[in-house]
């Protein structure tokens, strides 16, 4: 991450990815993605500020409203962790890929991030794909989740 992006807050922007929009996540979220299933990405994205600080996106389908979540943290050895949640109605048609890759082009374009720590449960293999899809690599690490399911570490250089 450059001095700029480590040094300061940034904002959330908004802008288009081909289908999809990303902006930033508002209160009229919640009760949307708690409908959608989504009590993981209400937490991360609405009511815990510490951990999901600026930037954090809502993906909105156009004539739907929000769909998911991606929230960059800062914990990450050497830049952000990203994390990114779509409703399951809404998955397997390749918007988390879309998204995904559409933030992180803006990480470093605009933010000026080099280095974004990923990773999924290991025995969730549509993540990984999406990961690998936006041009995340595996570390050839392995932690734990905090209910001690494994979880493949991945990183994405620009």
């Amino acid at each position: 991450m450059n001095q700029s992006a480590r040094n300061h807050s940034v904002s959330t922007p908004a802008f288009q990815a081909v289908r999809l929009r990303l902006r930033p996540i508002a209160p009229d979220d919640a009760s949307r993605l708690g409908r959608l299933g989504g009590r993981r990405a209400q937490r991360l994205a609405l009511t815990d500020p510490a951990l999901a600080a600026p930037p954090t996106f809502a993906v909105d389908l156009p004539g739907e409203g929000a769909v998911g979540v991606i929230a960059f943290q800062r914990r990450g050895r050497f830049g952000p962790d990203v994390g990114c949640w779509l409703a399951k109605p809404y998955r397997g048609r390749g918007y988390a890929t879309e998204a995904l890759r559409r933030v992180m082009l803006w990480a470093r374009e605009e933010w000026g991030v080099r280095c974004v720590h990923g990773g999924h449960v290991a025995r969730d293999s549509a993540s990984a794909v999406v990961l690998c899809r936006a041009g995340f690599l595996y570390t050839g690490d392995v932690s734990a989740d905090r209910c001690g399911a494994a979880v493949r570490e991945m990183v994405w250089l620009a």
